[in-house]
């Protein structure tokens, strides 16, 4: 089965593997082969394709390719990123694009009950994916780790 230009367009300037049928069978004998890398254009009957480890890209015709799918990276750990403060005014938008609060939610509270509902949210011991702390607090902290080094 080989793939079409419009399944290609959607893996256009991303890491893929692709699966190329041979003319002829490799030294192990085998009619297909792996290439990881980046599909960077697809136009005609063609794709340009740079492998992995490789300097240059090359063309393959797209009736040689039997397969194509998104590329497994590797996961790094995300870090805990520290915001402002939350001000009296912005804790309804906060709760709804931080926090996972519904539209329905937020528009059912007013801004003092969201304000009260974010202060009570103890972000470390949550192990929420952020933090808040003042810009003194935070140049205090970078001053003290910075001395402990």
């Amino acid at each position: 089965m080989t793939v079409s230009v419009t399944d290609l367009k959607e893996f256009e300037d991303q890491k893929v593997v692709l699966v190329r049928n041979l003319a002829k069978a490799n030294d192990k004998g085998e009619t297909a082969e792996e290439l990881e890398g980046t599909l960077v254009a697809v136009a005609g009957d063609a794709v340009m394709f740079k492998q992995k480890g490789k300097a240059t890209a090359g063309l393959i015709e797209i009736g040689d390719i039997e397969r194509v799918e998104h590329a497994e990276s590797g996961t790094k750990k995300l870090a805990r990123k520290t915001l402002k403060m939350v001000k009296f005014g912005q804790a309804r938008n906060h709760l709804l694009e931080r926090h996972g609060y519904t539209l329905t939610q937020v528009n059912d509270i007013s801004e003092k009950e969201a304000f009260d509902l974010h202060e009570a949210i103890d972000h470390e011991a949550t192990d929420l994916g952020h933090v808040h702390k003042d810009k003194a607090e935070t140049d205090t902290d970078e001053n003290e780790e910075a001395a402990d080094d």
